[in-house]
């Protein structure tokens, strides 16, 4: 898993190279239903996770994963954030 803030960017790159990925937490366990009643009150209850829950992107790994599949995912990565201006790029 990374952390960008320009995660669906990324996504959407990624995609486009062939690079599966995946949004795994897209709701903050303390907005879900099920636990709405230990977590009274307004949002943001937790702003630092309700950002981050926004910003995380889960990438492919498994067993199976080749080492040149993984020096592709990792190429596209670094693409990705060399073509960032400034400080997006940082974030990624």
């Amino acid at each position: 898993m990374i952390r960008t803030s320009a995660r669906d960017q990324l996504r959407a790159y990624l995609e486009s190279k062939g690079v599966a990925s995946g949004i795994h937490y897209p709701v903050p366990i303390h907005l879900q239903d099920a636990y709405r009643e230990y977590c009274p009150g307004e949002a943001p209850l937790l702003p630092v996770t309700e950002r981050v829950t926004g910003e995380i992107l889960s990438l492919p790994i498994y067993p199976e994963l080749g080492l040149d599949e993984l020096d592709y995912i990792c190429d596209c990565v670094r693409k990705f954030a060399g073509s960032m201006s400034g400080e997006a790029r940082s974030t990624v």
